[in-house]
């Protein structure tokens, strides 16, 4: 009977050691996917702001009183780390349905240079305006 109870306290013991590597194996795994939804938010936050930037520096671009070609540079005071770039540049050989060439039609686009991790990075937004149509 003495022999029967060493074999179960024994047998005891190899079960919580090994519920207890199941446990430490399952919080790893949960921490470690914590840790990949934290950087996909960050990076989903990060993408958005610099997709409002965007949209907000082309929409000032377009607006500009009188419209034409041109290129500047110029650096975001509220977000260190990222170069603008706003072009602007006509748009030729275009036809319409009719066969006519579209004259006066300019295309606006701003792109942000920044960098995520090192690795360099380049966004683009763009649109057209008429340049007449704005003077």
């Amino acid at each position: 009977m003495k022999g029967r109870r060493l074999k179960r306290k024994g047998f005891v013991l190899l079960e919580v050691l090994l519920a207890l590597g199941i446990l430490a194996g399952a919080v790893t795994a949960f921490t470690l996917a914590m840790y990949q939804v934290a950087q996909l938010s960050d990076y989903g936050r990060r993408e958005g702001e610099i997709q409002r930037i965007l949209d907000s520096a082309l929409t000032d671009a377009a607006m500009l009183p009188i419209l034409e070609p041109i290129v500047y540079d110029y650096q975001l005071e509220e977000m260190d780390g990222i170069e603008m770039q706003v072009v602007v540049e006509t748009i030729e050989d275009l036809e319409s349905q009719e066969g006519q060439v579209v004259t006066g039609l300019l295309r606006v686009q701003v792109i942000a240079r920044f960098n995520v991790d090192g690795e360099p990075v380049e966004r683009t937004a763009e649109t057209w305006r008429y340049s007449r149509l704005y003077q």
